[in-house]
């Protein structure tokens, strides 16, 4: 018998593109081709990075919400430090040191840099100002055995992944979120109202007085 022969293979049929509907749902599971973006990742472009800082919240009211009561510009009764933030809510009470500059931050043991350039000083006055405020609302604090906890807000500049220094949170937008406005009720609305009025009552305005 003579052997059959094979014919060609049949082209192979190129996908069909997905259908508007397939599309949607591909989106909506996260099945799309379009990278995902980290507020706390800063490109490296010069106009991306002026396009990626203008999308930073640009208040901790926004970032945290309605929740939380934040104190701007106000220092404590004799000292001329201001603190940037103080931060009372259902996470806890928080001294929150406003960090501006651009560059790539890094941790290491106890040591913290900007491009290489220490910025300890700044994470040792963001402990100042907690314990500073830890002193002044002692009494409120002690009853809720609770301690206030010292964030430094890296708003400009990219972080690595150790975060976390002395005892001090270096944070982005995205972790002030994670972290504090999405982090467990340690204090009930009562009691965190008691501290923001405790804390109004004895935080000084910065603004327009002498020391």
């Amino acid at each position: 018998m003579n052997p059959v022969c094979a014919g060609p293979a049949p082209a192979r049929a190129s996908p069909e593109p997905l259908s508007l509907g397939r599309a949607q749902r591909a989106r909506g599971l996260g099945f799309t081709n379009r990278p995902r973006v980290r507020d706390d990742v800063r490109p490296t472009d010069a106009a991306a990075t002026e396009e990626w800082v203008a999308d930073q919240p640009i208040d901790l009211e926004t970032i945290l919400g309605e929740r939380f009561t934040v104190l701007s510009g106000y220092r404590a009764p004799g000292s001329r430090s201001t603190f940037d933030h103080v931060v009372v809510g259902p996470a806890g009470v928080f001294v929150v040191l406003r960090f501006d500059e651009v560059g790539r931050v890094r941790v290491s043991g106890e040591r913290v840099t900007l491009n290489d350039e220490s910025i300890v000083p700044i994470v040792q006055r963001a402990r100042r100002q907690a314990l500073a405020v830890q002193l002044l609302l002692a009494d409120g604090l002690a009853e809720l055995d609770l301690r206030v906890t010292p964030v430094v807000w890296v708003r400009r500049a990219s972080l690595g992944l150790r975060r976390l220094a002395s005892g001090v949170r270096l944070a982005s937008a995205r972790d002030l979120r994670r972290r504090v406005a999405r982090a467990p009720s340690v204090l009930p609305a009562t009691e965190a109202r008691k501290l923001t009025l405790l804390a109004e009552g004895r935080l000084v305005p910065a603004q327009g007085l002498s020391a």
